[in-house]
């Protein structure tokens, strides 16, 4: 198996969070050596962390042989605040992500396990975090302390004042977590979102429009300036490798370092040293190929 920087290559397997794998990082790096030992699944190892420190090891999946959008996976950490690869947490059970496209879903289903876990199917396999058994307990002090009358009804967590439309908003993401309609992951991350201010308080839904939209467009601008200089020099599917691993990014939350790329005009020299890199890994794994089957 290819052993590589995350903070290096920018990954392929386009798309945003598939599924679920649970899992320890000891059986993960078994299970991924299994898959690249029957010959016909090609598997990249990635070792972090990421440039953003969100990611410390990441697998990506091609089942193929090669890289397919429609088929091609990975298994990464994401946002757990440690290196499940450090000896107090290798052998520990977390949920890692698994990324890429709708229909690789059913590969990934098969080849290691993923799955689609919902609130009910977590009560049973995994405790729920301490951070949502946190924020539950907390509910149950404040609404007995506001049947005791020792609160007012907009009065926040403690003496904190939160607005009744965040904290609407709040428990929305709950609820939909609780009836199985989001994952936790989706749910922690929207509820950070709301605190830190990226969603907008009501009356801002336009503008929110507005940056919803920007992704795709910053990626048509990007795509339109390498086919209008380096179209002829590269193949359309090398451009579009590139244009989706910036997808990948964005879809991570680094859509600032992707538009900071293209301000500062650097998108080409990135586009040129990404290939450059992806056709010397290439031919390095071919030749891992032909050695290991010349054994």
């Amino acid at each position: 198996m290819g052993k590589y920087k995350l903070h290096q290559l920018l990954t392929e397997v386009a798309g945003g969070r598939i599924g679920t794998l649970n899992i320890s990082a000891r059986e993960l790096v078994a299970k991924m050596e299994e898959l690249e030992n029957r010959g016909d699944v090609l598997v990249k190892r990635l070792d972090g962390p990421s440039g953003d420190g969100k990611t410390n090891i990441e697998f990506e999946v091609h089942p193929d042989g090669k890289y397919n959008p429609d088929k091609s996976f990975s298994v990464y950490d994401y946002r757990f605040g440690f290196d499940p690869m450090g000896p107090d947490h290798v052998d520990e059970t977390y949920p890692f992500s698994v990324g890429g496209r709708g229909d690789a879903f059913g590969f990934a289903e098969k080849l290691v396990g993923a799955e689609r876990m919902g609130y009910s199917e977590a009560k049973d396999k995994k405790e729920l975090p301490q951070s949502i058994k946190d924020k539950e307990k907390i509910d149950a002090e404040i609404e007995a302390k506001k049947a005791k009358g020792m609160m007012d009804e907009d009065e926040g967590i403690g003496q904190l004042y939160v607005q009744p439309a965040v904290q609407k908003e709040i428990r929305f993401h709950i609820e939909a977590f609780r009836k199985g309609d989001i994952e936790v992951d989706d749910m922690i991350q929207a509820i950070e979102d709301i605190i830190f201010g990226r969603i907008p308080a009501p009356g801002m839904k336009e503008d929110l429009q507005r940056e919803d939209k920007s992704p795709k467009d910053l990626l048509k601008k990007i795509e339109k300036d390498i086919r209008g200089r380096l179209g002829e020099k590269y193949s359309n599917q090398e451009i579009q490798l590139f244009l989706d691993s910036l997808e990948r990014d964005i879809s991570r939350g680094d859509f600032d370092g992707v538009e900071t790329m293209y301000d500062n005009g650097d998108h080409y020299e990135d586009f040129e040293e990404y290939i450059a890199d992806k056709r010397t890994l290439e031919e390095k794994i071919m030749k891992e190929k032909f050695k290991r089957y010349m054994k």
